[in-house]
């Protein structure tokens, strides 16, 4: 069969059976359609994520103490007193492949501004969580060094905290109360978007102040932290960086090699 004689059957094929034709373009139309759509938005998804663990920062690692056990029981990972800060001086000192350390101290305490009363996690940071954590501001300014050498009672918002408290007002500038004592806010981040860590819902304060204020309800008593943020060089050097500190941890709290 020539090769015109088999365009003209199929033209008749399609022809003489329209809507049986018509519903078979029809599913292939769909089914095209359907492979796009979901190919496209798993492309979508991947920026996402992709632009949500850039605004962490490549070469960034969490470290947090262990669980503390009683009666041979184990509580919950991070809840140890055991991370202090001269651990943060030490990992900055004798760590090669580490540029910045950002100590943490945190826990939950009750905001107060105007009529709007919220609980909220409550950090104490050092001027260095700004770039560790990268952390960028919506407006006015973040802790500086004169505010932790000082002591003074400042706190940056996270942006959905902000909302919350002040709505449409602007918030630098005002005053607000953190179980009872007087704060002023001095600045707001920008928005880090949902999925990643809770920095929209957080207030922060210089780490000084929160161990003159509010150590002793977080158990923090004078230098024990809940976590360390360390920026390693550049990501290529975040294992090298990782085994530094182990080695420096191990070091320091006399863990030998192969315990927890």
């Amino acid at each position: 069969m020539k090769f015109w004689d088999c365009i003209i059957t199929a033209v008749r094929a399609l022809t003489g059976n329209k809507l049986r034709s018509i519903l078979t373009m029809l599913g292939i139309l769909i089914g095209v359609a359907a492979v796009i759509s979901v190919l496209s938005l798993g492309r979508a998804q991947s920026a996402r994520i992709e632009e949500a663990f850039a605004s962490l920062g490549s070469n960034l690692i969490y470290v947090i103490p262990g669980a503390p056990s009683a009666g041979g029981m184990g509580g919950t990972v991070g809840s140890a007193a055991t991370l202090t800060l001269q651990d943060a001086e030490a990992i900055l000192r004798d760590a090669p492949s580490v540029v910045a350390v950002s100590p943490v101290a945190q826990t939950t305490a009750q905001i107060v501004a105007g009529r709007e009363n919220i609980a909220s996690l409550v950090a104490g940071v050092t001027p260095e969580a700004e770039l560790v954590n990268n952390h960028v501001l919506a407006q006015g300014s973040f802790i500086s060094e004169y505010d932790y050498k000082a002591k003074s009672r400042v706190t940056v918002l996270g942006s959905e905290i902000a909302e919350s408290l002040f709505g449409q007002m602007e918030p630098t500038g005002q005053s607000i109360r953190i179980d009872g004592r007087k704060f002023e806010v001095i600045g707001v981040l920008l928005s880090k978007g949902t999925g990643f860590g809770t920095e929209d819902l957080m207030v922060y304060m210089p780490l000084s102040t929160f161990f003159a204020t509010m150590g002793a309800q977080a158990g923090s008593q004078g230098n024990s932290l809940q976590a360390l943020g360390v920026q390693a060089r550049s990501k290529d050097e975040v294992e090298s960086a990782e085994q530094e500190i182990a080695a420096i941890l191990r070091d320091r709290h006399n863990i030998r090699e192969g315990e927890e």
